[in-house]
């Protein structure tokens, strides 16, 4: 009802304060952050992304180049054949697929960074698989109607929708020149109840 009263900047900031209050005592955690800042200034990255275009691209190419990747990346053939900077599993603890087992995947790649959605800043940090030095988050509690424009994960920044944004928003704090989008193709049109990937889906993989 509030939407069709109060304008669209008092919703966005009610929002924000309301976001903000739902993960205050683990807001310190992003603090951490400030010590990744343009640690890979003027370098150049990719960010993949895990849509089904990837199954032409290729792969030898990336070998040893700087990376990075989301969600079930730990699922491709070929994640020890290149330099993980970045493992970004960035869905919030309301999403459906999010699960505990988002968190087992730490152990499955090699990354120099795995990044969290604040959210779920408790179960990550309880869990037998993380490690404090390793481990980052980000609190995306920003509307678009709000935003300043400068990237600082160190702080709360914007919403996100996919995991993907969320990549995107690491590579930019971290400073890279150029940033490289590949696999960033999903046929939700066509295949409306299913998301492709580029890697072989594993049983109780969502």
């Amino acid at each position: 009802m509030t939407k069709y009263i109060l304008p669209p900047i008092i919703i966005d900031i009610l929002s924000f304060f309301k976001s903000l209050s739902l993960n205050w005592y683990n807001l310190h955690l992003i603090w951490k952050n400030s010590k990744l800042k343009n640690t890979k200034y003027g370098k150049s990255v990719f960010v993949i992304a895990n849509g089904p275009s990837l199954k032409n691209f290729n792969i030898p190419s990336l070998y040893n180049k700087e990376v990075i990747v989301m969600n079930n990346f730990n699922l491709a053939e070929w994640k020890d054949k290149v330099s993980i900077v970045a493992h970004c599993i960035g869905e919030p603890n309301d999403s459906s697929h999010w699960g505990t087992d988002q968190i087992q995947i730490m152990t499955e790649t090699n990354a120099c960074s795995y990044w969290f959605h604040i959210s779920n800043a408790k179960e990550v940090r309880n869990s037998p698989f993380s490690s404090n030095k390793k481990v980052f988050f980000v609190s995306p509690n920003i509307k678009p109607g709000l935003w300043n424009w400068k990237i600082n994960l160190s702080r709360p920044v914007l919403g996100y929708q996919t995991t993907a944004q969320m990549a995107i928003m690491v590579a930019l704090y971290l400073g890279y020149k150029e940033i490289n989008l590949i696999g960033f193709d999903h046929d939700w049109l066509a295949n409306r109840n299913i998301s492709p990937h580029f890697y072989k889906e594993r049983k109780g993989v969502r």
